[in-house]
This record gives C-alpha cells, sequence and structure tokens, in this order.
C-alpha cells in the first residue's frame, strides 16, 4: 500500500475505504498522542494544538508525505521536546525535506525559527530580556567594547532607512544588575556568508522571511551564552549549514545523517544508515508507541567522548 492510495477498513462488509493522504496523516499523528504528550509536558503547549499544527505544516508542504515517516516523525517530536510549533506562520520550527543518498530515502530535517529561538530563551526563566534587530544604514548604531560593552541602536524614523548592514542580539540575565547585558553583531556579510553555505539558503525561510532568518543567525552566534535550550536547538540548525541531519533522541542531539550522505538528486542504494538502524524506534505503529529508547554511542561513532559533550563535538562551540 502507497503512501498515495492509503485505505482503512469500514463498514459492515470490512471493505477496503480510499483515505486522502492528509487525513491517513492525521490518523498516524493521532497514534501518537500519548508520545507528543509526554515531550510537550511542562511546555505549556496543548497537544492537541501542536498535533493540529504539525498536520497543517504537512498540508501546506506535501512534498514532506513523500518522506520517510521514521524521519518526519523523528522532526516533529523534536519540536515538541523543545516546546515549539511546527508552523510557518508563527515561524517557530520548520520542517524541510532532503535526500538521504546511502537509502535513497527522502527525510526530514527540523529548523528551529527565529520566534522559536526568542522562545526558547525567554522560556527559560534565566533572563531579563533577550531581543535581535536588523541595522539599517540610515540608522543611528554604535558599539563599544572592551570592560564596559554598549550597543546603541536609534532606528531613523523620517524617511528611507537605507539597506540593511547588519544585525544584532542583545540579552540580560536575571541576576545581572539593571542595564548591564551583552551582545552579538554580525555584519550584512557575515549574515549573507552563512545563507549560501546553506543547503536552503535560496529557498524556503532564507528566500521569504530573510529579516528574521538574519536575526536568528546573529542569535544562533550567540547560542554559547544564551540557556541549554538555545544551544539544543542550535545543533539541529547547524545542520543545515553543515550538511548534516540532527535530532533530538531522549532531550539530547545526535547526528541520524552524516554531511557526506546529504544530496538533492539522490540515487538509490542498497545500504544501511544510521536512519535506518533508529527506524523502528518511531516507525508508524497501530497503537500508541512508548517513548523511544535513547541510543547509545554508536550513533556517533568517531565522537572522543561517546558524544557526551555534545556542543563542543557538533562544531558548534
Amino acid at each position: 500500500m502507497t503512501r498515495a492510495a492509503e485505505t482503512i477498513r469500514g463498514g459492515a462488509t470490512g471493505t477496503a475505504v480510499a483515505v486522502a493522504p492528509i487525513q491517513a496523516f492525521k490518523q498516524e499523528v493521532d497514534l501518537r498522542t500519548s508520545m507528543f504528550a509526554n515531550s510537550l509536558s511542562g511546555s505549556g503547549v496543548p497537544v492537541e494544538k501542536f498535533k493540529a499544527n504539525v498536520v497543517a505544516a504537512v498540508a501546506a508542504n506535501p512534498a514532506l508525505l513523500t518522506c520517510d515517516r521514521a524521519s518526519l516523525f523523528r522532526t516533529a517530536m523534536d519540536a515538541a521536546q523543545l516546546g515549539l510549533m511546527v508552523s510557518a506562520t508563527l515561524g517557530q520550527f520548520w520542517m524541510l525535506p532532503f535526500n538521504d543518498k546511502k537509502s535513497g530515502k527522502k527525510i526530514v530535517q527540523g529548523i528551529p525559527g527565529y520566534r522559536g529561538y526568542l522562545h526558547l530563551a525567554r522560556q527559560s526563566g534565566e533572563l531579563r530580556r533577550v531581543f535581535a534587530h536588523e541595522v539599517y544604514e540610515n540608522d543611528e548604531f554604535d558599539v563599544v567594547l572592551g570592560s564596559h560593552k554598549k550597543v546603541t541602536h536609534k532606528p531613523k524614523l523620517d524617511g528611507p532607512r537605507g539597506n540593511i548592514v547588519g544585525f544584532y542580539c542583545y540579552w540580560e540575565y536575571k541576576d545581572a544588575p539593571e542595564g548591564e547585558g551583552d551582545f552579538e553583531y554580525m555584519s550584512f556579510d557575515d549574515v549573507e556568508n552563512i545563507r549560501k553555505r546553506s543547503r536552503s539558503g535560496d529557498s524556503g525561510p532564507w528566500k521569504t522571511d530573510f529579516v528574521q532568518m538574519g536575526r536568528k543567525t546573529v542569535i544562533r552566534r550567540a547560542k554559547n551564552y544564551l540557556p541549554l535550550s538555545v544551544q539544543k536547538a542550535a545543533v539541529l540548525d547547524a545542520g543545515m549549514d553543515r550538511g548534516y541531519v540532527a535530532n533530538l533522541i531522549e532531550g539530547e542531539p545526535q547526528i541520524i545523517v552524516e554531511a557526506e550522505d546529504i544530496t538533492e538528486d539522490a540515487e538509490p542504494v542498497k545500504k544501511t544508515t544510521k536512519l535506518n538502524r533508529l527506524e523502528e524506534r518511531i516507525a508508524p505503529v497501530a497503537a500508541p508507541v512508548a517513548k523511544p529508547v535513547k541510543p547509545t554511542a554508536s550513533v556517533v561513532p568517531d565522537a572522543p567522548d561517546g558524544g557526551k559533550n555534545w556542543v563542543a563535538w557538533y562544531g558548534i562551540a
């Protein structure tokens, strides 16, 4: 039975009844209600609202329905574990399809959005304030480094602001004196270089929401100074720049498909990948399944510390 022609048994005669692909996917999502509810626990996100957003996101991007289901649901679980809504409208979390050239399968990578990063930083309870802005050439903008770091930004309110020249992020921890925060600045060229390296640099949010992607990029640059939840989200995001696919397994980032295995035009090859070995953990089921078991360090076989120091090992320190 193909994904495009899914059926269910219905009626007294038990005859096969055709189900639209998105309706069949909704049924699969419903079967995982308890799994999503467990992952969303403490986030304040209602599980039914989360599920509805996942279905809506897939309906808006039908290419996701052609992807490996285990990969699709792992990515949805990433959003649930972070407490983010899968929604292009809300801008908290995106799901994008790619190809795994070893298995010949289409796989899904989750991408936290600008609003998702801000939500994670604010939900941590560690920060008094955090924000990011773009800077235009006609704005008044100045930064001071050294022992008394300072950033000032006065947007031009009357007349054209000109072209974007950079982005900055500012944050203050609650235990710091009022007004004593830190910041990160990136020029327009800095952000453009990252966009050009990204697998989706010419499509998706980079094409439709460049300003928000610029704000998100400077937040990512400051990740090591921000709460842990932001750092974990950045591992998923870094895959778009560096070519790997990562998921959160039991809340900890793990690389599922290595960079050299990702391509835009995959040729089917019958080989086993890390993705295949994890597939059965949350593959489509006929009843709610238990929360997946955390994989061993063999998921990242080359990590000198078994993958425990994930921030440094994934190259985002």
